[in-house]
């Protein structure tokens, strides 16, 4: 496949720069997810081909965690390559 690199993603950001945009990765798994979750969380920075390319890796969590949306708090679970949400009956099913 092609690399893009981050240099599109980088300019969205008030402060055009890698640490910034790590910053950005981490604030929204605080806020979305919990704080707690960052432990779990690798974020590092390559360059292939010339291109800056941001790896985040992530470690199963022992505990349930919920993702705050815009209205409500969601459940994801992985699907093969996907991520797919559970409705409240679902969830009780998952579990």
């Amino acid at each position: 496949g092609n690399i893009f690199g981050l240099e599109k993603d980088l300019s969205l950001l008030s402060k055009k720069n890698i640490d910034h945009f790590e910053q950005t990765i981490v604030n929204l798994i605080c806020d979305r997810i919990g704080a707690s979750f960052t432990q779990l969380v690798k974020i590092r920075f390559e360059n292939i081909e010339g291109k800056d390319v941001c790896a985040v890796d992530v470690r199963k969590s022992a505990k349930r965690a919920f993702m705050k949306g815009k209205e409500k708090l969601e459940f994801y679970v992985r699907a093969g390559n996907t991520s797919k949400s559970l409705e409240v009956p679902d969830i009780y099913d998952y579990m």
